[in-house]
């Protein structure tokens, strides 16, 4: 996948994630904000692994066994 489609994938998960969120947390299921801006499973954790490599968002907490994923935006 070309690098600026990631970007632009990574743009649209972030403007859910923000979209969602309460004073810069989001809190929540990751899918439903990933398919909601047109994303599957790998390019969700690739566009949030590319997401805090640029230092735009940190993950506190994974989801996993009916936890909530953790996100802190930047």
């Amino acid at each position: 996948m070309a690098r600026t489609n990631l970007h632009q994938l990574a743009s649209r998960l972030l403007a859910g994630l923000a979209e969602s969120s309460n004073n810069g947390a989001f809190e929540g299921k990751l899918r439903d904000v990933a398919a909601e801006a047109g994303l599957n499973s790998v390019r969700t954790a690739e566009a949030v692994k590319l997401l805090e490599e640029l230092g735009r968002i940190e993950v506190v907490q994974r989801g996993r066994r009916g936890r909530d994923t953790v996100i802190t935006i930047f």
